[in-house]
C-alpha cells in the first residue's frame, strides 16, 4: 500500500464531457512542492513550539543539560550525556507522535488542513493505516 498527498479539487463529469448525463466524479490532484513546503515549515514552527514546551517542563524537573562553570577564571562548558539522550529521545518521539497522530486522527497535520492537503492511502483514498503513517 502507498501513500499520496492530495487536494481536492472540483467535481467533473465522468468522461470528461460537459453537460453529459454521467454522475460527477470527484477529481483528486496532487499537492505541488511549493504548497508542500509552506506546509512543512508551519508544522515545523508547531513542532519547534511543541518540543519547547515539553524540554522546558523536563529541564525544570531535572535540571539543565548544559552547564557554564569557571574553572581558574576559565568559562567551561559541560553537557550531560545522559540528559542529552532524554532530550533528543523527546524530540524524536514528539515529532513521530506529532505527525502521525495528526494524519491518523485527521488525515493531515494542521498546516496541512490549512493549505487544503492531506495524506491517504493511494489505493483507493482514506486515511492511512497505523503502519503506514508510522513509516511514513
Amino acid at each position: 500500500m502507498t501513500e499520496s498527498t492530495t487536494t481536492p479539487s472540483a467535481s467533473i463529469p465522468v468522461g470528461g464531457r460537459s453537460g453529459s448525463a454521467a454522475a460527477a466524479i470527484d477529481d483528486v490532484r496532487g499537492v505541488g512542492v511549493l504548497v508542500r513546503l509552506v506546509a512543512y515549515v508551519l508544522d515545523a514552527v508547531l513542532l519547534a513550539l511543541v518540543i519547547y514546551a515539553i524540554l522546558f517542563v523536563l529541564h525544570a524537573l531535572i535540571g539543565p543539560t548544559v552547564r557554564i562553570s569557571q574553572v581558574d577564571g576559565v568559562p567551561r562548558v559541560s553537557a550531560d550525556r545522559l540528559r542529552s539522550f532524554l532530550d533528543t529521545a523527546q524530540a524524536t518521539s514528539a515529532a513521530g507522535l506529532y505527525f502521525a497522530g495528526w494524519w491518523l486522527a485527521w488525515g493531515a497535520t494542521p498546516a496541512q488542513r490549512l493549505v487544503r492537503a492531506r495524506v491517504e492511502r493511494a489505493d483507493g483514498g482514506g486515511r492511512l493505516a497505523p503502519g503506514s503513517a508510522i513509516k511514513r
